[in-house]
């Protein structure tokens, strides 16, 4: 059941049909942690933009809610998604309304403490969102240590965003569609989840350096980086309020767009380092101590479009832009080539699911070798404390990624690939012998109900598409859930 704002200014509050009182936290209360650029004006409702916002919270209790604002019009390119990371694993993905405030976060809980992350998936043309805070069946949010040792701020354009990287196609002329951006899935926010960062993201899509995407001098990442929301001068973003360790810059993309639209449109390497040069002072100024990392690649390469030779022209430039900041600064500037994508891609040629893992495999050991952030074991491409692996879906999970296992489908000739939990899973079907006449539904992974029953049978050749899909079990003292890859 949703209710309006107006329904929640008791701090009680009883919803007809249950059989507890709901606890109203306000977002001020002390236990609510928070990551990313936020607008505190108002402490009781702040509100936000930028893609990787997290809001966190530590609960006992069975199910969750919070109550969200949304201020973007409810379109294809302007409804929010969030995702809930419930103790460490993603929990569910969904979106916002125009109309609906109050959200059911979790629910069917093992009745034990929970840590919650509310993730804001979707970056900022996608719109605003607004903040009032949590509803709990239990009396307080259980207060804990956010605060992480190491901080990381990634600076980009939609490379950064993740724009479209939740399609993967071989067509990928699609225009965007927010419900495919997925932040938690791009190389930054991975990389700080496998190196237990802390980290903020400050990426516009279709932004560059000197010029944009479209030509325009204005409004550029430079430009931006000092305001909370892009285009708007007030308020301000305190850099004080998030001092990293080490910001991460992937810029040039959308400075080179132009001449590959036409080549009578050059970029101008003077205008290109001379802008970076000075966007490096500004961040210096406000990180004294931090390391800076100028990440290049990926976005484009030497052979398209023919002739322009742009990686390699890129490659100079950065090298450009290091050795001279060397010469006028200090020497903490590094630079790291990422390998140039390739398909399937997501939208609009941005890169996949797959290929952001691939930014992340690269850049996590340099980062660790760079901070020195390599105190443990090391597997899976990086990942420190010997826990982590590829799971048959090609994601690391485990150790400090925060990302739950997926369960492939593809398997040979076995029919009966694999019990859990007395649930048998099958290349054809999902067995619940052990579960008969309980309800249970398959949803994909932006919470969508797409199959539901309570027979113990379920024929997986009528799911609508190939994906990853969650089974939830739903007993009366806990909810089972596993997800699955169907290929």
């Amino acid at each position: 059941m949703k209710v309006g704002l107006l329904k929640l200014l008791l701090l009680n509050i009883f919803i007809i049909g249950y059989s507890q009182v709901w606890q109203y936290k306000r977002a001020n209360d002390p236990a609510i942690q928070y990551a990313g650029r936020i607008d505190f004006s108002d402490p009781l409702f702040p509100q936000f933009s930028f893609p990787g916002v997290s809001i966190s919270a530590r609960f006992s209790g069975t199910q969750l809610r919070a109550v969200l604002k949304e201020f973007g019009t409810g379109g294809p390119q302007t409804t929010n998604y969030f995702t809930v990371i419930i103790d460490g694993s993603i929990f569910k993905t969904f979106a916002l309304t125009t109309t609906d405030t109050l959200y059911d976060l979790a629910t069917g809980l093992v009745n034990q403490e929970h840590l919650v992350t509310l993730f804001k998936r979707t970056e900022s043309s996608v719109g605003r969102v607004g903040f009032k805070g949590f509803l709990i069946p239990t009396s307080n949010l259980i207060p804990f240590d956010f605060n992480k040792n190491r901080k990381i701020e990634f600076i980009g354009d939609s490379w950064t965003c993740g724009y479209g990287n939740e399609i993967a196609t071989n067509n990928p002329n699609t225009g965007f569609h927010s419900v495919n951006e997925d932040h938690y899935a791009a190389w930054g926010p991975i990389a700080a989840r496998r190196l237990g960062a802390t980290h903020v993201s400050t990426a516009i899509s279709g932004r560059g350096l000197y010029r944009n995407n479209t030509g325009s001098t204005f409004n550029t990442i430079p430009q931006e980086y000092g305001r909370l929301y892009p285009g708007q001068n007030a308020p301000a973003w305190d850099p004080n309020r998030f001092v990293p360790d080490v910001v991460v810059i992937h810029l040039g993309t959308n400075d080179f767009y132009q001449e590959s639209a036409s080549p009578s449109l050059p970029l101008d390497s003077a205008a290109y380092v001379n802008a970076y040069l000075a966007f490096l002072q500004t961040i210096r100024g406000n990180y004294p101590s931090a390391k800076l990392v100028l990440a290049f690649g990926n976005s484009i390469s030497d052979w398209y479009p023919v002739g322009l030779k742009q990686l390699t022209r890129w490659r100079n430039y950065i090298q450009a832009t290091v050795n001279r900041f060397k010469a006028i600064s200090d020497a903490n500037i590094f630079s790291i080539e990422l390998s140039v994508q390739s398909a399937p891609y997501g939208e609009d040629w941005h890169p996949s699911k797959a290929t952001h893992l691939q930014m992340a495999n690269e850049l996590t050991p340099f980062l660790q070798n760079l901070m020195g952030w390599t105190n443990g074991t090391v597997d899976c491409n990086g990942v420190l404390n010997g826990s982590a692996h590829l799971d048959p879906c090609n994601r690391c999970v485990d150790g400090t990624t925060g990302l739950e296992s997926c369960l492939t489908l593809a398997f040979k000739e076995e029919k009966e690939i694999e019990m859990i939990s007395g649930i048998q899973i099958s290349s054809q079907h999902i067995s619940l012998q052990q579960y008969a006449d309980t309800p249970w539904e398959i949803t994909d992974i932006h919470g969508r109900v797409v199959l539901q029953g309570n027979h113990t049978l379920i024929d997986l050749e009528i799911l609508p598409h190939h994906g990853v899909y969650i089974l939830l079990v739903k007993q009366k003292s806990e909810q089972k859930r596993i997800s699955f890859l169907k290929l």
